[in-house]
């Protein structure tokens, strides 16, 4: 017996109720046959039905989904935006780049999270600019300071070293974490400071760093 479609076809006709438990189980399952029922119950009226379907969607999205996904970023409902850009994140969707960033401006804090890491996932320099601006808040220091190391653009480099002496040390270890991708662009005085900080994890990736930066 085919699960997958069995599943797909009961998402399409079952109560609302069941169809939430349905999306909810092809989520669990991340099988990419699930995708065009999912595609096409995105089109119900239900918006909790809507709302499961897009999180299911966000794992088992293939290059098909793109279009509709980057569509979505435009829902009138917060959270089919923020699923939309967590499943346009798993497809490192470069078209969705314009969009993700226009998401970084959202209403909706956890639409702008969504954005802020799918932007690090595809990996795109468009983004770079926008996520500095970002910085000027402390709402979402640690996932820009995650998107912009793994973007490895070096005009972020010196925005990222600002990070190291934090008053948060959450916010200091993102930002080593993320001058992996720039070792020689930190600063060695700020890395001796973090050599004595109280938080061994910070101690360890300074170490490492200082490591990495004196054999490169």
């Amino acid at each position: 017996m085919d699960y997958i479609a069995a599943l797909g076809e009961a998402l399409l006709t079952a109560a609302p109720d069941e169809k939430i438990r349905i999306a909810e189980a092809l989520k669990e399952l991340e099988d990419s046959r699930a995708e065009p029922y999912l595609l096409e119950a995105l089109d119900q009226p239900d918006n909790e039905v809507r709302k499961a379907v897009a999180y299911a969607l966000s794992f088992v999205a293939t290059p098909r989904s793109e279009r509709r996904l980057i569509q979505l970023l435009d829902d009138p409902h917060f959270v089919l935006r923020t699923w939309a850009a967590y499943g346009l994140a798993h497809l490192r969707s470069r078209a969705a780049v314009p969009k993700l960033i226009d998401a970084l401006g959202d209403e909706d804090e956890s639409v702008v999270a969504a954005a802020v890491h799918a932007l690090g996932e595809v990996g795109d320099t468009d983004a770079v600019g926008p996520l500095v601006e970002l910085l000027q808040g402390r709402e979402h220091v640690r996932g820009i300071l995650q998107s912009l190391g793994a973007i490895g653009c070096p005009d972020a480099a010196g925005v990222i070293a600002g990070y190291l002496d934090d008053c948060d040390p959450d916010v200091r270890c993102f930002a080593l974490i993320a001058m992996r991708s720039f070792p020689d662009s930190v600063p060695s005085a700020k890395l001796e400071k973090l050599l004595k900080e109280e938080r061994g994890v910070n101690r360890a990736m300074a170490n490492r760093l200082m490591c990495t930066k004196k054999s490169g």
